[in-house]
């Protein structure tokens, strides 16, 4: 087991983490965004966001992304930001690019109760993408690590997993556990799809069409995770942080989970960051 150590000065209330692409990591709070760099040196950035409880965050190869409670922007420089056109107000809660983000500009926004929105221009308008979808409650969105050549995304609601063609043209649910519904997160890693529940892990190697119990992974997961190359992935549970190299079959642990563990990343590295509502953040040494 590793060490899990508390960040000096940082935030006490942390909505959001993501690992950048600058040996950095991004912490979106209720004191607007942040930033904690290798060394340790950890920052508040862009002013103008500094009131503003932030509640997704994504470092692309196309700028930042940061999404709130009323809709979501982005900014290439850290100073300038774009606020993105969406057609009604939306609470983002994930937002998640694809392997195509830097080419075609796509990315996904999860929403805490308008289902899904889609941008294919870099975040400069925002669009619904719910067609087949049965429920508006959605939990994550997790495009392939082909995307880039089959533009099929993965989604999480509440009801239950749906497969999107079309980069989420069109929708399909797919058979899931009944016990791992409603899910509590969906990860698309180059060896299959991993799904977390109250009751537990399930990975799946064929897109979807089965699913295979992973008990080592134990239960009540709060919250799952993976990598930017997606060789790692990491879980959250109210007792413990784990991590897997082998698509959620075994797991080691990391350290016990603070008080308040809410969310984490996790790098290429396998160092994971530990995200509380009321106890700041935590590294693994």
């Amino acid at each position: 087991m590793t060490r899990l150590k508390r960040l000096a000065d940082a935030p006490v209330t942390i909505y959001a983490v993501s690992r950048g692409l600058l040996s950095d990591w991004l912490l979106g709070t209720d004191r607007g965004l942040w930033r904690l760099l290798d060394t340790g040196e950890l920052a508040q950035q862009a002013p103008r966001l500094n009131d503003v409880h932030i509640s997704a965050v994504a470092h692309t190869e196309r700028g930042v992304f940061v999404g709130a409670s009323d809709g979501i922007a982005r900014t290439l420089d850290g100073e300038n930001w774009t606020a993105g056109d969406t057609p009604e107000p939306i609470h983002v809660i994930q937002i998640a690019q694809t392997t195509s983000t830097k080419q075609h500009g796509i990315l996904f926004a999860v929403t805490l109760d308008h289902g899904l929105f889609r941008t294919m221009d870099v975040g400069l308008s925002w669009t619904p993408c719910n067609n087949g979808l049965q429920s508006r409650e959605a939990i994550a969105a997790a495009p392939s690590t082909g995307f880039y050549l089959n533009y099929v995304v993965y989604a999480a609601f509440a009801d239950g997993v749906y497969h999107g063609t079309g980069a989420g043209s069109v929708w399909h649910r797919l058979p899931a556990p009944p016990e791992a519904l409603p899910p509590t997160g969906l990860l698309a890693t180059i060896d299959g799809l991993m799904l977390s529940a109250e009751a537990g892990l399930w990975t799946s190697s064929d897109s979807g069409a089965t699913w295979v119990a992973q008990p080592d992974a134990g239960r009540d997961i709060i919250a799952l995770t993976c990598s930017p190359d997606t060789h790692w992935s990491a879980l959250l549970t109210p007792e413990r942080i784990a991590r897997s190299q082998d698509c959620g079959a075994t797991w080691e642990d990391v350290g016990p989970a603070p008080e308040g563990a809410h969310t984490i990343a996790i790098n290429e590295n396998g160092v994971v960051l530990c995200a509380t509502l009321g106890s700041g953040a935590w590294l693994s040494e």
